[in-house]
């Protein structure tokens, strides 16, 4: 039993008051009201059936904050909005048709049925265990899923969606995307393969925004120019240091002079200079003049990959900061410092990051176990590796057969065998062993006025480098896609 369900089953053997609490608040509104908001958090299981039973027919709308609902049942067959943020619902079944507005976010729903929604709208499943939406709400305009497991998704026949945010999901193909998006999000997943899609610029916010802040040029002729102007800028200022240095025969003064000298700055041509400097995976050039700069502005986003070994050793560190803050919580409340309402509040805080880094850090575990313990490998190892055997018996019995009767046929057996055969096997294992090998060489060679390095072999140290997985493998845990941010030169 995990966490979340030791606390599921705790609020259920000592807490299961939503139904009393939501009968409670239901005893001084009008039945005829269409929209119900209930600000208290709700602890247990609830059963909406109470509604018809009090007359209440017309409720399209119902919308309950953070709490700690396990379960919803029996909800309204007219009901067009359903918000139910963090709370604990594992399962949420038998959606009525009507429903047009689904929030959900923050809890730990693994499935949902979708084909039930024919008429959603707009669907934020933030935070969950889904791993499919197939298919689709046709008439879906609006899908957040960060932070959930997602595997894929088809927008068949889904023409009118404008916004979609699925940073943090196992993502590995986006089918049939339409045009009609103009705000889409997808941060930190592995790489995606889009199919019959027409994709949007990653990370825009909306078209017109994208339109007004990023400008039409692609990353890599964005990248080209920002080089080649910094290493214009930075050969001529050097060249005009140098004739500054040169003018002045006191050296000291050259120096001096050298530090005031201010080149101009590549936009504006006034004596500024430009600053050219990288910030994490961003590359940036600005004007130099900090009370009144020109309008040159260039921030480009390198990308980059997270590294499998790194990411695993800072998630596991997460997952056991988790823990920690789960003791000093108790201890907390134990001694009175919090109040129990804050106390089960920080705890649902808690429990989400918990869960969260929890998640990814059995992904980032299973990642690995692809990659170094894969079994299928393994298998394919062995296999070989029988075989090989087999074979370099076969040979040392035709070898033997050889050393008694002088036979040339089978040298040549012998020879064939060994090129056609023993020899590819032993490359697909090494293959198998070892994904990449490098050799590194080293000179050691005593340096001796002219001599070149290199000329004595003895000298020579050539070491072999073997790793069971490739350097790409193992860098393209979670790629983060490079961009052009800014561009105005």
């Amino acid at each position: 039993m995990n966490i979340v369900q030791e606390e599921i089953q705790s609020i259920i053997d000592e807490n299961n008051i939503a139904q009393e609490q939501f009968s409670e608040f239901l005893q001084d509104k009008n039945n005829m009201i269409s929209e119900l908001h209930i600000e208290d958090r709700l602890h247990g299981e609830l059963d909406l059936s109470i509604l018809q039973d009090n007359g209440f027919k017309n409720v399209t709308s119902i919308i309950f904050e953070e709490g700690e609902l396990i379960s919803i049942s029996n909800i309204p067959d007219n009901l067009e909005k359903l918000v139910c943020p963090y709370n604990l619902l594992t399962e949420l079944t038998e959606l009525p048709t009507s429903l047009n507005y689904l929030d959900i976010q923050g809890n730990y729903l693994s499935e949902l049925d979708t084909l039930s929604l024919p008429n959603l709208t707009y669907l934020n499943i933030n935070e969950n265990k889904i791993t499919t939406l197939d298919p689709l709400p046709q008439k879906l305009e609006s899908l957040f899923a960060n932070n959930a497991q997602l595997q894929s998704l088809d927008f068949q026949d889904v023409k009118n969606i404008k916004t979609i945010h699925v940073s943090s999901n196992p993502i590995s193909v986006i089918r049939n995307m339409p045009d009609s998006v103009d705000d889409f999000v997808a941060e930190y997943n592995s790489s995606i393969r889009f199919e019959n899609s027409v994709v949007p610029g990653e990370n825009s916010k909306t078209q017109d925004r994208e339109q007004e802040n990023t400008p039409k040029i692609s990353f890599n002729e964005a990248l080209t120019i920002y080089y080649k102007m910094k290493g214009t800028y930075e050969q001529e200022r050097k060249s005009q240091i140098k004739k500054i240095y040169k003018k002045y025969e006191d050296k000291a003064e050259a120096r001096l002079k050298i530090n005031e000298y201010k080149h101009p700055c590549v936009k504006c041509g006034n004596d500024v200079e430009t600053k050219f400097f990288t910030k994490d995976t961003i590359l940036k050039a600005t004007c130099g003049n900090e009370s009144s700069p020109c309008s040159l502005n260039i921030e480009l986003d390198t990308g980059g990959y997270t590294h499998l070994q790194r990411e695993l050793i800072e998630l596991k560190d997460a997952v056991e900061d988790g823990k920690k803050n789960f003791i000093i919580l108790k201890l907390d409340s134990l001694f009175g410092y919090n109040t129990d309402e804050d106390t089960k509040h920080q705890y649902n805080q808690r429990l989400n990051e918990y869960n969260f880094f929890s998640e990814l850090y059995e992904s980032a575990l299973q990642e690995n176990k692809k990659i170094y313990d894969n079994d299928e490998r393994s298998l394919s190892l062995q296999t070989k590796q029988e075989l090989f055997a087999e074979k370099v018996s076969t040979i040392r019995g035709m070898t033997n057969e050889y050393n008694q009767t002088n036979n040339n046929e089978y040298l040549q057996l012998i020879s064939d065998m060994y090129i056609k055969e023993l020899k590819p096997l032993a490359n697909e294992i090494q293959q198998l062993r070892y994904e990449d090998s490098e050799v590194e060489i080293i000179d050691r060679s005593p340096n001796v006025p002219g001599t070149a390095k290199g000329k004595f072999m003895e000298y020579i140290e050539n070491i072999l480098h073997q790793y069971p997985a490739s350097i790409d493998s193992i860098d393209s845990f979670a790629r983060k896609q490079e961009k052009v941010m800014v561009f105005d030169i």
